[in-house]
C-alpha cells in the first residue's frame, strides 16, 4: 500500500515540476548531488546571465552597424577619407545611406587644387557594395562603384613635375582600407582645356572604368565628344588606356551624320605639359563640325584628309589639327586611285558672306555664282589656338559642258591662302568706334553729345591688346564664403558652359586675312567691256585671273571687289 502511494506521489511531483521551467528543473535535479551539483547549477545559471548579456550587445552592435552610416560621425569619417583620397580642398558626401547591402550618396561634390587631378567634381547617386563589417574588418571591397550622373573639370597639366607625380599618385595609388577595381557611369561629362578657346569635352556619354594593376581602362559609349573647333562629333567607342606614362587611345571611333572620324593609336604623353600626338583620319565630315560656328555661313561641305594631332592641354595653343584636305569627285581619277580618300567630298561658298560671288553672277550673263560648289582639289588645313589657316588652296568648281557634252573647263577656280582669327583689342574698339559713329551720321535731326573715344584703359575687360576677350581663360568669381559647395561647384560648371556659348556668338570678333586669286572661264566677261580690259585672259592656261585681297570681318568680306565689279561691270547694250 505504501509502496503505491509512494509511486503516486513520485509522479505528482514528476509532473509538478515539469511545469516549473526549465531552471527549476535543472536546480532540482542537480539538488542531490550535494556541494558539486549547487556549484555548477550556480555556474550555469551564470553562464546564462552572460550569455543574455552577450546577445544583447551583439544586438545593439547590429543595430548600430546598420544605422551607422546615418550617424554624423560616420559622414565626418567618410568625408574625411574621400578627402584625403581624393586630395581635395573640399569635399562633401550628401545623404549617405545603406540599404541590402549597398551604400548610397545622393551627392559627392568636390574642388581640387595642384595636388589632384581635377578642379570641380560632382557626382549623383553613387552606389556601391557594403558589408556588415566593412570599413571595421578586413578590406572594404566595393565591388562595382555605380554613379547615374558624374561631371568633372580636369587639371589642364600640373605647375611641375612633382606636382604631376601627386595626380598621379591620386589616380593610381591603391588603398589600404577600401578596393575599387571598377565604377560604371551611366552620363559622365568631362571637360579640360588650359582656357575657354582651348577647351574640349566628352559629354553625357557611358563610361565603364576598370583597374588592372596599375592601369585604369576606360571605356566609352554614346554621348559626345568636342575638341576646339572639332564639335559635338558622336561616340561609337572611345577605348582609353591610362597609365602614370600617360594615355592611349586603343580604339577611338567617332561619327557625325555620314561623316566618320578615327583616331585610334592616339598617345598623350603624360606630366607637367601634356603632349597629345596621333593621326585623325577624318571621312566625309560636315564642315560644320569641324569650323568655328561663324564659319558654317561662309562656306559649307564636307571634307576628307588624315590630319596630325599635336598640342598640350596645359598651353595656351591648346590641341590643334593640321593636314590636307582631299576633295575628289571625278570618276576616272578616283577608279584609278587606291584610296577613296576625297570621294564625294565639297566644299560650297555662299554668296550672302562673299559678295564678289554675288557681283560675278550679275556681269556674267551665262553663269550664277551665287552658291559655287568645289568638288575637286586640295587645300592645306591647320587649326591651332583658336585660329584657322587654309594654304596651298587649288579648288576648282563642277566643269562646264557645252550641249555636245563637250568640256569646257572648271567654271571657277580658286589658288591661294586664308587665315581666321580672333580680332584683337584694338581692333575691337576701332570697330566699335566706328559703328557708334555711324549710327550718329544717320541721326540728322538729333543733336548728340561728341562721344570720347574708348582706350584701351578705359575698357573694362581687363584684357591685354593681345588677348581676346572672348574665348581668354575663364577667371573664377571670388566666391563667398557663405556660399554652400553645391553652390560653387554649379557656378564652376556653369562657367564652362557659358564660355562655349559666348564664344559661339563672338561672330563680329573673327577677322579673315588673305590673299586668293579666282580664274574664270575666257568669255566671263564678255558682256563687260571694262572688266574685260582689266581682267584679261591669261594666255598661259586660257583664264582670267583676278586677284583678291582681304583682311576684314565676315561681313565685309569681299565687298570692296564687289563694289569695284559692279561698277565697272555695265553690260554691253
Amino acid at each position: 500500500m505504501e509502496s503505491k502511494q509512494s509511486q503516486e506521489f513520485n509522479e505528482r511531483l514528476s509532473q509538478w515540476v515539469s511545469s516549473q521551467g526549465l531552471w527549476f528543473q535543472i536546480r532540482y535535479s542537480l539538488s542531490g548531488s550535494g556541494g558539486a551539483g549547487k556549484a555548477f547549477f550556480h555556474l550555469l545559471w551564470v553562464s546564462f546571465r552572460l550569455l543574455v548579456l552577450l546577445l544583447i550587445i551583439l544586438a545593439g552592435i547590429g543595430l548600430y552597424l546598420l544605422k551607422r552610416t546615418t550617424t554624423a560621425d560616420f559622414n565626418r569619417n567618410l568625408n574625411a577619407s574621400l578627402k584625403s583620397g581624393m586630395s581635395a580642398t573640399e569635399l562633401e558626401a550628401i545623404g549617405p545611406k545603406k540599404e541590402g547591402g549597398y551604400l548610397t550618396l545622393s551627392h559627392v561634390l568636390a574642388l581640387g587644387d595642384g595636388n589632384t587631378f581635377f578642379n570641380s567634381l560632382e557626382a549623383k547617386n553613387v552606389r556601391c557594395k557594403m558589408g556588415l563589417f566593412d570599413e571595421f574588418v578586413g578590406k572594404w571591397d566595393t565591388e562595382n562603384l555605380l554613379i547615374s550622373r558624374f561631371q568633372m573639370e580636369l587639371r589642364p597639366g600640373a605647375d611641375d613635375e612633382k606636382a604631376s607625380k601627386r595626380m598621379g599618385d591620386v589616380i593610381f595609388r591603391q588603398s589600404e582600407k577600401v578596393t575599387i577595381n571598377s565604377l560604371e557611369i551611366h552620363d559622365a561629362s568631362i571637360f579640360w582645356g588650359y582656357s575657354a578657346k582651348t577647351r574640349g569635352a566628352i559629354k553625357n556619354s557611358h563610361l565603364v572604368a576598370r583597374r588592372l594593376g596599375d592601369t585604369w581602362r576606360l571605356d566609352f559609349k554614346g554621348g559626345t565628344l568636342t575638341q576646339n573647333w572639332l564639335k559635338n562629333l558622336e561616340i561609337e567607342h572611345l577605348e582609353i588606356t591610362c597609365n602614370r606614362e600617360g594615355m592611349i587611345f586603343e580604339k577611338a571611333l567617332l561619327r557625325k551624320g555620314e561623316g566618320k572620324v578615327d583616331f585610334s593609336g592616339l598617345k598623350l604623353v603624360g606630366g607637367a605639359l601634356p603632349k597629345i600626338e596621333g593621326i585623325a583620319k577624318v571621312r566625309l565630315l560636315d564642315l560644320e563640325n569641324i569650323l568655328h560656328p561663324s564659319q558654317n555661313e561662309l562656306v559649307e561641305g564636307r571634307i576628307s584628309g588624315d590630319f596630325k594631332v599635336a598640342g598640350s592641354t596645359n598651353s595656351s595653343e591648346g590641341v590643334g589639327f593640321s593636314g590636307k584636305v582631299i576633295l575628289n569627285s571625278d570618276e576616272e581619277s578616283l577608279s584609278k586611285s587606291e584610296d577613296l580618300l576625297g570621294r564625294n567630298a565639297f566644299i560650297i561658298l555662299d554668296d550672302d558672306h562673299v559678295p564678289v560671288l554675288k557681283a560675278l553672277s550679275v556681269v556674267d550673263s551665262v553663269r550664277d555664282y551665287r552658291r559655287t560648289s568645289f568638288v575637286e582639289g586640295s587645300f592645306e588645313l591647320k587649326t591651332l589656338n583658336s585660329e584657322l589657316h587654309v594654304s596651298e588652296i587649288q579648288l576648282n568648281s563642277d566643269l562646264e559642258m557645252t550641249d555636245d557634252k563637250v568640256k569646257v573647263g572648271h567654271m571657277m577656280q580658286i589658288n591661294g591662302a586664308l587665315h581666321v582669327r580672333f580680332a584683337t583689342q584694338e581692333e575691337i574698339l576701332e570697330a566699335e568706334e566706328t559703328a557708334k559713329y555711324t549710327r550718329l551720321e544717320g541721326e540728322k535731326k538729333r543733336e548728340e553729345p561728341a562721344l570720347t573715344p574708348v582706350t584701351k584703359k578705359d575698357s573694362s575687360s581687363g584684357t591685354s591688346g593681345n588677348e581676346n576677350p572672348i574665348t581668354s581663360a575663364p577667371k573664377l568669381k571670388n566666391f563667398s564664403g557663405k556660399e554652400t559647395l553645391m553652390t560653387r561647384v554649379t557656378k564652376s560648371f556653369d562657367s564652362i558652359y557659358g564660355d562655349w556659348d559666348q564664344a559661339d556668338r563672338s561672330i563680329s570678333n573673327l577677322r579673315y586675312v588673305g590673299s586668293l586669286e579666282i580664274s574664270l572661264l575666257p568669255n566671263a566677261f564678255d558682256q563687260a567691256e571694262a572688266l574685260k580690259a582689266k581682267y584679261p585672259v591669261n594666255p598661259s592656261n586660257g583664264r582670267i585671273p583676278i586677284k583678291v585681297e582681304f583682311s576684314d570681318s565676315l561681313g565685309n568680306l569681299t565687298s570692296s571687289q564687289a563694289d569695284e565689279i559692279y561698277r565697272e561691270g555695265q553690260r554691253k547694250n
